[in-house]
């Protein structure tokens, strides 16, 4: 299976892009996305995603951050959670596009 944890995910490239936006616009200081959240609403539930996902993978946490989406500890997790992360790398993407993060070179 192909897997983000693997470096071989279906948006490898779109994730490396989406990690130098989060490094632009991320305030560091003070852990949080900059107080327009309706600019990176996206973005910042990418970020909060993906550091569940690594958690899960490394730790073997439960990724509470799609717990609505993700049923408790049941085989094929890992399939719905690439399914889920995709999701929210491609909703991160086009709402970095709008706001004018990624230029045409990127895309």
């Amino acid at each position: 299976m192909k897997s983000y944890w693997n470096h071989d995910g279906e948006h490898e490239r779109r994730v490396e892009v989406l990690h130098r936006i989060i490094d632009e616009v991320f305030d560091f200081d003070n852990r949080v996305m900059p107080k327009s959240k309706t600019k990176h609403s996206k973005l910042e539930s990418f970020r909060k995603g993906k550091y569940a996902y690594y958690r899960f993978y490394n730790d073997g946490d439960y990724p509470r951050t799609f717990a609505r989406d993700l049923p408790r500890w049941h085989s094929g997790i890992e399939e719905k959670l690439e399914v889920l992360i995709n999701q929210r790398i491609n909703a991160a993407w086009d709402e970095s596009v709008a706001n004018g993060y990624i230029k045409d070179s990127e895309q």
